[in-house]
């Protein structure tokens, strides 16, 4: 599977997400506390950019309706059981952070 680069360490803070759009894909990065994590970047409620909601640890609150998804495995934490974001597989080379798609 290809790695892309996305940004560099420093342009993610910690506690905050950021989204991308890789091979015409849109991805939302996030930060907890150094270790970054990967997910699909729109809520399957109605498609709000999760890299804008607010960080909770390793969980991310869509800011449009409240919903909540862990962002290291994508489960969906409230609502309906079984919604799952797709994730990513994130690496880290030096300053570098690369998605795996």
């Amino acid at each position: 599977m290809p790695l892309f680069r996305v940004a560099r360490k420093d342009e993610i803070p910690i506690g905050r997400g950021k989204q991308f759009r890789i091979s015409g894909k849109d991805i939302a990065v996030f930060n907890v506390n150094g270790n970054y994590y990967a997910t699909e970047a729109y809520c399957r409620h109605q498609d709000a950019p999760l890299a804008d909601g607010t960080l909770y640890g390793e969980v991310v609150e869509c800011f449009m309706h409240r919903w909540h998804y862990n962002v290291k495995d994508g489960r969906l934490l409230d609502h309906i059981k079984g919604v799952r974001l797709e994730t990513y597989r994130v690496e880290v080379r030096g300053d570098e952070i690369y998605v795996e798609l």
